[in-house]
């Protein structure tokens, strides 16, 4: 006899299922999957046709479920990387480093783009051509390590 069919008896279909909804949600929360991980989509950066010149890289970054922070990045094309932002003040356009690092809070877009925030490569390696693609590490307060491929472009995707 199948356990549905005894007369007064329950199928365990629902159970199972619920279950099993229950069990995966906890595998997404303990591996950082779903919609509350912080997500770094679009990242690129110009061309630097020679050694010991500066890059910078851009990117969007979407928080997650917790505030967080770009601390630091970091990147095999360059000798140092910080972290920039781009300012003008009285038509003066300047550069600074952001040592407290880019602030993400929850559920927003922060954008790295040129004339605003970026991650500056200084002392590059090797001259970055349109079409290859290079790593960037970003250490984050809570997210920890990732690691995205910049596309270098000529201009802005």
């Amino acid at each position: 006899m199948v356990w549905g069919e005894v007369k007064g008896v329950r199928s365990m279909r629902p159970f199972r299922t619920a279950s099993l909804v229950a069990v995966l949600a906890l595998i997404l929360a303990a591996c950082g999957g779903g919609d509350d991980a912080l997500s770094v989509d679009g990242a690129w950066g110009r061309p630097s046709p020679t050694s010991s010149s500066n890059a910078a890289f851009y990117m969007t970054i979407t928080g997650g479920a917790e505030d967080d922070r770009v601390v630091s990045a970091e990147s095999p094309a360059c000798g140092m990387v910080e972290l920039h932002e781009t300012t003008m003040t009285d038509g003066s356009m300047s550069m600074r480093e952001l040592p407290g690092g880019i602030p993400v809070p929850s559920g927003e877009t922060v954008v790295l783009e040129p004339g605003g925030m970026h991650v500056m490569c200084m002392d590059v390696q090797a001259a970055l051509t349109v079409g290859e693609a290079v790593a960037v590490q970003l250490t984050l307060e809570n997210s920890g390590l990732i690691t995205v491929q910049a596309e270098i472009r000529e201009s802005a995707p």
